[in-house]
């Protein structure tokens, strides 16, 4: 895809770093054309130091000059945020909600007619390329839109296009599955280690293990992953 002109962050926690430092990594924006905004100067702290991207006390000034405006707030405050920003938002940009439980409607109604809306839920791996994400459009967005945020989220990892309504399975299941397969590294890097392999051996192996079944599943997507179970061979 294009680099994109200017990226915004309304919202600097986590969910927001990791999907800059994606952006970034895969060169879809440089990141001097990346600002992200928070309540406070110490809770950019972070964002700043670590990503080296401007940043601001001001939503308005993330919302005026953002070619593609990610609202990474708590969901608690998202309408709030949403009514703030309105006067300065154009139907050329488009405005992503992270926010999980915030519907389209919602979203919507904040902002000016022909907004161009959706949500998305990412994870934790579109910081190293390997996530997936899943959005959700609003009543309003164009075919132009649509594919930018395409682009955006492929850049990062993989990109379903799906109905709202699954976006909350969507958070449980790879919006905090990451969390499991972590367990489930340490787990088996565990056993290795009391089986006397040293640490860093054990968690490599146990990683790339996970990483490798789960390629395996991608690239053989008719074939259920209980079936694979049974190939897998142990002394």
């Amino acid at each position: 895809m294009k680099t994109l002109r200017s990226l915004g962050f309304i919202g600097c926690g986590s969910i927001a770093s990791t999907l800059a430092r994606g952006l970034i990594n895969a060169r879809v924006v440089d990141r001097e054309k990346v600002i992200a905004s928070g309540p406070t100067a110490k809770s950019l702290t972070k964002i700043k130091e670590e990503l080296k991207v401007r940043t601001t006390l001001c939503n308005k000034e993330v919302a005026r000059g953002s070619e593609v405006i990610f609202v990474a707030v708590k969901p608690h405050i998202v309408a709030t945020v949403l009514q703030e920003i309105s006067p300065e938002i154009t139907s050329d940009q488009l405005i992503v909600s992270l926010a999980a439980g915030i519907k389209l409607k919602t979203m919507e109604e904040k902002l000016p007619v022909g907004a161009q809306v959706m949500r998305a839920m990412p994870n934790t791996p579109c910081s190293v390329g390997a996530g997936v994400s899943a959005i959700s459009v609003g009543s309003a967005v164009t075919e132009e839109h649509l594919q930018k945020a395409k682009d955006l989220f492929s850049s990062v990892g993989m990109c379903r296009l799906t109905s709202e309504g699954y976006l909350d399975i969507v958070t449980g299941l790879s919006g905090c599955g990451p969390t499991y397969m972590y367990m489930t590294i340490e787990a088996l890097a565990d056993g290795g280690v009391k089986a006397g392999l040293t640490r860093e051996l054990a968690t490599t192996m146990a990683a790339q293990t996970m990483l490798g079944a789960a390629k395996m599943v991608l690239d053989n997507p008719r074939t259920h992953p209980g079936e694979v179970v049974h190939t897998v061979h142990c002394i």
